[in-house]
């Protein structure tokens, strides 16, 4: 994860706490609340910068948003992680 993404968890997350709902700085209400597994907010990770840890040992870890962004049209960005 972008370690100045995961910066805005450290408002309401200690060390190694269970990530369950990221919530949208931009007040739109888009929080990325759906959640499979126990993803973590690491405080220093790589490079000393705070992270959110997926392990996928158990099996499949995610942290997403159920809004719909079809209406948007073609006037947004979505990023995402992927490790196969």
């Amino acid at each position: 994860m972008i370690p100045s993404l995961a910066r805005a968890l450290a408002d309401t997350l200690a060390d190694g706490a269970s990530v369950f709902n990221w919530q949208d700085k931009s007040g739109l209400g888009r929080d990325a609340n759906g959640v499979l597994g126990t993803p973590a907010y690491v405080a220093s990770g790589p490079n000393g910068m705070p992270v959110v840890q997926f392990n996928t040992a158990g099996g499949t870890e995610q942290l997403y948003t159920n809004y719909n962004f079809d209406n948007l049209g073609a006037d947004y960005a979505i990023f995402a992680v992927s490790r196969y």
